[in-house]
């Protein structure tokens, strides 16, 4: 026989297009932090593929501070071939931290001469953790208070409807002697 032979060769060229597999967490929901507007917030994502995982990274991350409301967070796993895939998932953080309010002390004063009431001014304050949007006091300051004691209500409300109240009391005395009128003399 003859030792006749050939040979050649070539190349295999294994491509990944496979793309990974990633998995977010559902919505998540968070209460902030006393006396902050914002709550740090950790998840986990996981991610498989048929080769290997590169990278895995979600924007915002892990552990970042998230504000009041809701915030859109996406994920996106890399193989080593450079396919990728994202998934998305929202973190909702509340505020259920109520308004700190704080109303004058009782208030007394005298009726205005020749009238039977007096004008009251006064101030109350309020303070949150995120922002307080309303103060509102029933009544008001500034109003026409009778001879008397009447009771001042003061709401204090946040931007999540959270709210507090105080109150104080308005006492009006009338303090100014009757006006005695005497006839003419009588002869």
């Amino acid at each position: 026989t003859s030792a006749n032979h050939d040979q050649c060769s070539f190349t295999v060229t294994i491509v990944d297009n496979e793309l990974p597999q990633v998995t977010c967490p559902g919505l998540i929901v968070a209460s902030i932090q006393p006396g902050l507007c914002s709550q740090v917030v950790t998840f986990n994502p996981t991610a498989s593929d048929n080769c290997a995982v590169a990278s895995l990274g979600c924007v915002p991350p892990s552990g970042s501070t998230f504000p009041k409301g809701v915030t859109s967070v996406t994920c996106t796993a890399t193989d080593a071939s450079g396919n990728s895939r994202s998934c998305g998932f929202l973190v909702q953080v509340l505020d259920n931290e109520l308004p700190q309010i704080t109303c004058p002390g009782n208030i007394v004063t005298n009726t205005r001469p020749g009238l039977c009431l007096q004008i009251v001014t006064f101030n109350a304050m309020a303070t949150d953790n995120c922002a307080v949007t309303s103060l509102v006091c029933s009544p008001p300051s500034g109003s026409t208070f009778p001879k008397g004691l009447t009771t001042v209500t003061c709401t204090a409300t946040d931007a999540s409807t959270n709210s507090r109240n105080c109150s104080f009391s308005v006492t009006v005395r009338d303090m100014e002697p009757p006006a005695v009128t005497f006839p003419a003399t009588i002869l």
